[in-house]
């Protein structure tokens, strides 16, 4: 009879630790072919952000501008709020837009913020829920679209982001020149850059290079859905209202990633959303 710790029990570990790593080794394969393939469309097709010339570009800014409804939800977001919005205003190239801040009635800090920004520029507007916070970012933005329904001018694009937001001074003028034609248009998401240690920001911040610097593109290339980043997207006003014709609201109020769920059910309608990515302009 072999002793607990004799040449038996060693053969058996041993072998249980062959099948255990072939096993690994056959799953770690298995799922990266999803992440081969995507490389493999992604040469091929030498999917990228691109470059526009001077000709596109003068073509893009003649474009009659289309009215823009930024609408951001803030929950206690009174440390930040005041300086990105002022950035953003002073650094937007373009006119016909402006800035929805959904707030809490609960959230007085936010509130007051939001409210001396609207005081001091025209183009700032603050919607206050009609329900204490927090809700979901999806409420809080469908919120403030019915409320934007009931005026003359209604907004012709929703352009969602959040408080922390840095825009980029030419993205509205590029959407404007997009949207008409793919109705929901996703613009690239990058994070700023983040301590080395940092390891949940700096896994969000590569997840979301990786997401869109490749992945992204192959998608929209193919006509798949596009897993929407939450922020970044533009969307027409006719499209919202045939989401709201279909299931009664635009976003999903019960849907932590609303963002996803609008991609899908803008698929189911046969929208094809596009990934819209330029790296450079010239002039």
């Amino acid at each position: 009879m072999a002793s607990a710790g004799g040449p038996g029990n060693g053969f058996l570990m041993s072998s249980f630790l062959e099948t255990a790593g072939l096993v690994f080794i056959v799953a770690y394969l298995l799922f990266g072919i999803d992440d081969l393939v995507v490389d493999i469309i992604a040469w091929a097709r030498g999917l990228r952000a691109r470059q526009l010339g001077a000709i596109e570009w003068r073509k893009i800014r003649s474009l009659p501008e289309k009215r823009f409804a930024i609408l951001v939800a803030n929950w206690h977001e009174e440390e930040i709020l005041e300086r990105v919005v002022r950035g953003n205003l002073a650094r937007i190239h373009y006119k016909n837009y402006r800035i929805y801040l959904g707030v809490y009635p609960n959230d007085g800090a936010t509130l007051r913020v939001a409210e001396a920004l609207a005081s001091e520029n025209p183009r700032v507007k603050v919607i206050v829920n009609s329900r204490n916070g927090p809700t979901s970012k999806g409420q809080l933005e469908n919120y403030c679209h019915d409320h934007e329904q009931t005026k003359k001018k209604r907004p012709e694009v929703l352009l969602f982001h959040d408080s922390e937001d840095a825009i980029h001074p030419l993205s509205l003028r590029l959407l404007n020149a997009h949207v008409e034609k793919s109705e929901l248009v996703q613009v690239p998401v990058f994070s700023f850059l983040r301590p080395g240690f940092d390891l949940v920001g700096g896994t969000y911040m590569d997840e979301f290079a990786e997401s869109h610097l490749k992945d992204m593109h192959v998608r929209s290339a193919l006509g798949a859905g596009l897993p929407l980043a939450g922020v970044g997207i533009a969307c027409k006003t006719s499209l919202a209202e045939r989401i709201i014709s279909q299931t009664g609201r635009f976003l999903n109020e019960a849907s932590l990633t609303e963002d996803y769920d609008l991609g899908l059910r803008a698929g189911r309608l046969g929208v094809r959303a596009k990934f819209l990515a330029v790296y450079r302009v010239v002039k």
